[in-house]
């Protein structure tokens, strides 16, 4: 997604501070873990957290990338805790390796 303006290391304390409030709204949400950073050439927030959802208890990991003004946002998500957890070593590559299209050099 194409954001109007550019998000650079400098905004990284005040979308730590939305992203955060945002996942805090869903119900019975519980942040187990999360980070911030800026590597120089990216911008990104990550959570690990529990919510319910239809009276069901799911685990999510939910990672926002910036780089300038654009956005990718990814999201693995367990039906349940459990599932969360048996699908885990399939999320880590697909959450984990993902690139923006125009970081690599030209040949």
């Amino acid at each position: 997604m194409d954001l109007p303006t550019a998000v650079r290391g400098r905004d990284l304390p005040s979308v730590e501070k939305a992203f955060l409030e945002g996942l805090g709204r869903l119900a019975g949400s519980t942040i187990l873990r999360h980070d911030a950073y800026d590597t120089g050439f990216l911008v990104g927030v990550e959570a690990e957290q529990t919510f319910v959802e239809q009276g069901q208890r799911r685990r999510r990991w939910v990672r926002l990338l910036y780089r300038g003004k654009r956005q990718a946002r990814l999201v693995a998500q367990g039906a349940t805790e459990a599932e969360y957890e048996r699908w885990l070593v399939r999320f880590k590559p697909a959450m984990t390796t993902f690139n923006f299209g125009d970081i690599w050099p030209e040949p």
